[in-house]
């Protein structure tokens, strides 16, 4: 695939074996679709991205530093080990993306509005965060941190986990409907009125010490 010597995310933008796209050289899109889009290690420090879509586009170790997404969606997009200190997403919408690596902790914590379906998310660290009614629904989440979090009212439906961390979490009327292979420790965390289905909510009671025959 042939690539250009340019050094910004966008100005550097091409898509995947196919035509060059033209340059993106200004700092605010607005109402932009960015389909096919190759811009591996690049970097897009400080932008501003408001109703934009990516579709398809692989980001991985981008380093996106300072960029505010608003009201932005991510469709089957490569976003692994993508570098997010201080930025900003309100109203962003993750679907079937593979998310791997990212520590969404160093976002700008002021403003997280973040959603997810259909994704793979691993090795991901979402700690101190406040993810009020975060919607993470039909998702694969392996190795991801969510320790002294604010998932209130969250809603992990149909996801499997795996090797994830759940310590000091507030899941009050979170719903983990149809989830399976969390493991969630009911005296380390805060799960008043939060939905759990059969047989994976026996694991619950495991943490207590009584015995179930």
């Amino acid at each position: 695939m042939r690539t250009t010597p340019a050094t910004d995310l966008f100005d550097a933008a091409m898509t995947l074996g196919t035509s060059e796209l033209p340059p993106f050289a200004q700092d605010e899109f607005e109402n932009k679709t960015f389909t096919n889009i190759s811009a591996w290690g690049r970097s897009a420090r400080g932008k501003s991205f408001v109703h934009c879509h990516f579709t398809q586009c692989d980001l991985s170790n981008a380093d996106i530093t300072s960029t505010l997404f608003e009201d932005c969606t991510f469709t089957e997009c490569n976003l692994s080990l993508v570098t997010v200190n201080d930025v900003k997403m309100r109203g962003v919408l993750f679907t079937g993306c593979k998310i791997l690596g990212i520590v969404f902790s160093t976002c700008d914590m002021l403003i997280v509005d973040i959603n997810f379906k259909k994704c793979v998310l691993r090795n991901c660290n979402f700690s101190e965060m406040k993810l009020r009614k975060m919607q993470a629904a039909e998702c694969e989440i392996v190795d991801s941190d969510f320790i002294n979090v604010d998932l209130t009212g969250a809603d992990f439906s149909d996801s499997a986990f795996k090797d994830t961390e759940f310590n000091n979490a507030d899941l009050t009327r979170a719903s983990f409907i149809d989830a399976r292979g969390y493991a969630i420790n009911p005296l380390s965390n805060k799960i008043r009125k939060a939905k759990f289905s059969m047989p994976e909510a026996i694991s619950l009671v495991e943490y207590l010490g009584v015995v179930i025959k």
